[in-house]
C-alpha cells in the first residue's frame, strides 16, 4: 500500500511539472500570435 502512495505522489508531481511547462508553451504562443 505504501508503494501506491509514493506512486500517486510522483504521479502529482509529473502533472504540475507538466501543467508549469504548458503554462509557458500557451503563454509563449500567444505572445507570439500577437
Amino acid at each position: 500500500m505504501k508503494w501506491r502512495i509514493s506512486c500517486y505522489r510522483l504521479l502529482f508531481g509529473c502533472r504540475e511539472s507538466v501543467g508549469i511547462l504548458e503554462f509557458l508553451l500557451l503563454s509563449s504562443l500567444s505572445s507570439v500570435k500577437s
